[in-house]
């Protein structure tokens, strides 16, 4: 089920440009709500990276650089907020777990059938749930990350690049 939305997500090449589609219904609401990925909002021009910055223009380097490193920014701070969210929520789900534990502690003959009914609690059920969907928006911030990270630092070794070529001349 992920793998069907993610496949929407892909890239496509056009005129020596990574164009990015960004679908128009996302089905992962909390990437919208933190302002990643919304449709309508980004404009073509600003959703094109070019595969090869030896073929733009210096200012649109710039511009690219400036563009992939803000967004990477942002995202990087919302990867640390989400590491928080789930640290927190690991802990909380522990400490439920335990005192279920200890409120139903004679009830069972062994381990496995008092792990199996503390899965049955509603309270610990939805810790469980909030616990999943947050490791998994962890791991899609991580790899957008990673993403608009590479994006970042291939324009800053352009800039690099020609600003050595330019010392060099004079």
């Amino acid at each position: 089920m992920v793998q069907k939305a993610f496949i929407k997500n892909r890239a496509k090449k056009t005129n020596k440009q990574l164009h990015l589609i960004i679908p128009n219904n996302v089905r992962f609401p909390d990437i919208a709500a933190d302002g990643l990925l919304i449709p309508g909002r980004l404009d073509d021009k600003e959703a094109l990276a070019p595969l090869d910055f030896t073929a733009v223009n210096s200012r649109e380097v710039g511009r690219q650089h400036s563009y992939w490193a803000v967004r990477h920014s942002h995202l990087i701070f919302l990867v640390g907020n989400l590491r928080a969210e789930v640290a927190n929520l690991k802990h909380d789900l522990k400490n439920f777990e335990a005192d279920w534990m200890v409120k139903h502690l004679g009830e069972f003959k062994n381990k496995w059938e008092a792990d199996h009914a503390v899965g049955r609690d509603k309270r610990i059920k939805s810790l469980r749930g909030k616990l999943r969907t947050a490791e998994a928006s962890l791991l899609r911030y991580e790899a957008l990350a990673a993403s608009y990270e590479g994006l970042r630092n291939a324009a800053s070794r352009e800039m690099s690049r020609r600003a050595d070529e330019r010392a060099s001349r004079d």
